[in-house]
């Protein structure tokens, strides 16, 4: 395993490191509520009254595309409250980043 030494982690790379793993987990998180709705494991109301397959699985893919569409807001607020904890870690101490060599 290779080691790499990084005095600072640019404020850009953070902010993709931080999108795209936002967009995957929501993508990831909603997909699985699908699939337990479709195979009947859960089942989403609408106050108390239940919804049926149609219309939670609409919902659903709605959620999904609203969720991805809102995801680049929230991990701007996130980078906003991270970064600078990161960018003053990284003044007193380098970032190590170990990586496996691909052949």
């Amino acid at each position: 395993m290779q080691k790499i030494l990084s005095k600072r982690i640019s404020g850009g790379t953070f902010f993709k490191l931080l999108l795209i793993g936002s967009v995957i987990t929501h993508i990831v998180l909603v997909l699985v509520v699908m699939v337990g709705v479709l195979f009947g494991w859960l089942e989403p109301t609408r106050g108390d009254e239940p919804m049926s397959k149609l219309d939670s699985e609409l919902f659903l893919a709605a959620y999904l595309i609203i969720g991805v569409v809102l995801t680049p807001i929230w991990a701007g607020i996130f980078w906003l409250g991270l970064y600078p904890g990161i960018w003053l870690y990284s003044k007193l101490k380098p970032i190590e980043i170990y990586y496996i060599e691909s052949r």
